[in-house]
């Protein structure tokens, strides 16, 4: 569960009480880009407008990706491989 929306996609998250964390090196601020949704109906909340820009190059390239919802995050290139989005953005560059 997210707790804490930081703005600058990393989010404050509810880890488990039994097991001190902490000590092994596991802190509650994840980079949204870890993050995945267990709910299908949120995934239909965010889907991809368009990508607008990117950084970097080849697979370590991050891409600034516009959602419906209004939102927009920096994605690795890794996590939106299989998106049309993606595809129609490099017929641009």
């Amino acid at each position: 569960k997210i707790t804490r929306d930081f703005g600058n996609n990393s989010h404050q998250v509810v880890l488990p009480a039994a097991v001190n964390l902490k000590r092994r090196g596991i802190y509650n601020t994840i980079h949204g880009s870890l993050l995945e949704s267990d709910h299908d109906d949120e995934q239909r909340k965010w889907e991809v407008d368009r990508i607008v820009i990117h950084a970097g190059s080849r697979e370590s390239a991050t891409f600034d990706v516009h959602w419906k919802t209004g939102e927009e995050s920096w994605m690795p290139y890794r996590r939106i491989t299989h998106l049309q989005a993606l595809t129609e953005y490099l017929e641009t560059v």
